[in-house]
């Protein structure tokens, strides 16, 4: 298990990667709670992606 922080959409979050090919992740919320989960949604996929890239290569 490693951690690694991310900014995304200036949303700060952190992906805790366990052995299994799936990242669990946390969020360390900078902005008010109702505008979290637009830009969560919005800036996950690319996050995820670039971190798929880390960890798999």
């Amino acid at each position: 298990m490693f951690e690694i922080p991310a900014v995304c959409d200036k949303v700060h979050v952190t992906y805790r990667l366990s052995q299994q090919h799936f990242p669990l992740f946390s969020i360390d919320i900078t902005k008010k709670s109702e505008q979290i989960y637009s830009i969560w949604q919005q800036s996950f996929f690319v996050c995820h992606w670039m971190l798929q890239l880390l960890y798999f290569h």
